[in-house]
C-alpha cells in the first residue's frame, strides 16, 4: 500500500519547466530517468573505466595498423592507337571508291585493363623471380619467386601457384580514365621495393601481349595481302597483255572511235590494276614492319618506381579507435551502474538472469568434460 501511495503521489506531481529525463529501454515496474547531470555522474564516476577502455583500442589499433600496414605501388599508362594499320585499310578503301573516315584502331581501355588483371598475366607475375629489400631503404635483399616471397603454402605446386594468383589478385587493383585514355595498376605488398617490381612486371606484361597480339595481326594481314597481290599481279599482266594485244592488232586506232572507247576501256582497267598493286605493295610492306616491330606499344606516364608508399594512417586509426573506446566505454559504464542498481533492487528480472548465468557457466565448464567422455567411449567401442 506504501509503494502504490508513492507512485500515485509522484505521478500527480508537476516536473518544472524545462527538465528533460531520459528513459533508458528496458521494461522495469519502477523505471530509472536519466538526468543529463546522471550521465555525468555516470562518466565521472567510471573516469577510468572510459580511460582504460580507450587507451586499450587505441593502443590495439596502433599496433595493428604498425602490424598490418603494406606498401601501394602506382602505376599508369597510356595505349597507343594502332595508326599504321588503320591507315593502309582506309587507303586501301578509298583505292575503291569508299570513305571510311577517322579509324583510331586498337584496342579498347577495357581490354589493357582485363590483361592486368587476367589469370594469365598474374600466373607469370606469381613465377617471376624478384630481388626485394628486407626492409625500406635496406641493403639485405632476398631472391625468388612470389611464391616463395609470400610463403604461400599448399599440398602441390600447383596449389601453391593458384594459391599465390589468388592472392596476387586481391594486391592488385586496375581502374581506367576513359575521357583521359589512361590506365592504372596499383600494387599493393609489404615490401615497397615488391610493390614496385611487381608494377612494374605487369606492365611489361601487359605490352608484351599487346605487342605479340599486334605482330599476329600483321602477320595475318602479311598473309592475306600476299593472297591479294599475286591475284592482282595476274589480273594485271592479263589486263596489260590485252592491252598489249589491241595496239598489235590495231595500227591506226585515232580513225575509229569504236576502237578509241575500246583502247580507254582497257587503258583504265590497267590504270586501275596498277593503282591496286601498288596500294597492296604498300600495305605488304607495311605489315612486315608491323610484324617485325618490338618497340612498345604503351607509354608509361606514371612510372611505378619510387611512387610506394605507405597504406594506413597510424594517428587516425589511434583516434578513431580511442572514440570507440570512449563509447564502448560509455556503454560498458550505464551497463554496469543499471546492473548494480538492479541487483541492489533485487529485481525478479535480475534474479532470474543470475540463475540463468549460473546455469549457462556451469554448461560450458561441464562441456569438455562431456565432450572428452564421448571420445572415450567412441575408441573403447572401436578399438584399433
Amino acid at each position: 500500500m506504501d509503494n502504490e501511495q508513492s507512485k500515485n503521489d509522484n505521478q500527480g506531481v508537476e516536473r518544472p519547466p524545462g527538465v528533460i529525463e531520459y528513459v533508458l529501454p528496458y521494461n522495469d515496474a519502477e523505471g530509472v530517468a536519466l538526468s543529463p547531470v546522471a550521465l555525468l555522474n555516470t562518466l565521472l564516476r567510471h573516469r577510468r573505466l572510459l580511460v582504460t577502455w580507450a587507451l586499450v583500442l587505441a593502443l590495439v589499433a596502433g599496433v595493428l595498423t604498425l602490424l598490418m600496414r603494406k606498401y601501394r605501388a602506382e602505376a599508369s599508362f597510356s595505349p597507343q592507337s594502332n595508326q599504321p594499320t588503320a591507315s593502309s585499310l582506309a587507303g586501301l578503301a578509298s583505292q575503291f571508291g569508299f570513305n571510311v573516315g577517322t579509324m583510331s584502331g586498337g584496342p579498347s581501355l577495357d581490354f589493357y585493363a582485363a590483361i592486368a588483371n587476367s589469370r594469365a598475366t598474374l600466373t607469370v607475375a606469381a613465377t617471376t623471380r624478384y630481388r626485394v629489400a628486407m626492409v625500406p631503404d635496406g641493403r639485405d635483399t632476398v631472391e625468388g619467386t612470389l611464391i616463395e616471397l609470400l610463403r604461400v603454402s599448399g599440398s602441390t605446386p600447383l596449389d601453391r601457384l593458384q594459391r599465390t594468383v589468388k592472392k596476387l589478385d586481391g594486391m592488385v587493383s586496375v581502374t581506367k580514365d576513359a575521357d583521359a585514355g589512361i590506365v592504372t595498376v596499383t600494387v599493393t605488398a609489404k615490401s615497397p621495393s615488391l610493390a614496385e617490381q611487381l608494377d612494374r612486371r605487369l606492365l611489361a606484361l601487359v605490352n608484351e601481349v599487346n605487342l605479340s597480339q599486334h605482330q599476329a595481326q600483321a602477320a595475318a594481314e602479311r598473309e592475306f595481302v600476299v593472297g591479294r597481290l599475286d591475284e592482282v599481279r595476274m589480273e594485271l599482266d592479263g589486263a596489260e597483255n590485252a592491252l598489249r594485244r589491241f595496239f598489235e592488232e590495231n595500227r591506226a586506232v585515232e580513225r575509229s572511235p569504236r576502237l578509241l572507247v575500246e583502247q580507254g576501256r582497257l587503258q583504265r582497267r590497267v590504270d586501275f590494276l596498277q593503282q591496286v598493286y601498288l596500294t597492296l605493295a604498300q600495305s605488304y610492306e607495311r605489315a612486315r614492319l608491323e610484324q617485325a616491330r618490338d618497340t612498345p606499344l604503351i607509354t608509361v606516364i606514371d612510372a611505378p618506381e619510387g611512387s610506394a608508399k605507405k597504406t594506413g594512417r597510424l594517428v587516425v586509426s589511434v583516434i578513431v579507435a580511442g572514440m570507440l573506446g570512449g563509447i564502448l566505454g560509455l556503454v560498458h559504464s550505464i551497463v554496469k551502474d543499471y546492473m548494480a542498481s538492479q541487483r541492489a533492487a533485487a529485481s525478479p528480472e535480475y534474479l532470474e538472469f543470475a540463475q540463468l548465468r549460473a546455469t549457462a557457466v556451469k554448461d560450458l565448464t561441464a562441456l569438455p568434460r562431456a565432450i572428452a567422455a564421448t571420445a572415450r567411449s567412441k575408441q573403447r567401442s572401436h578399438p584399433s
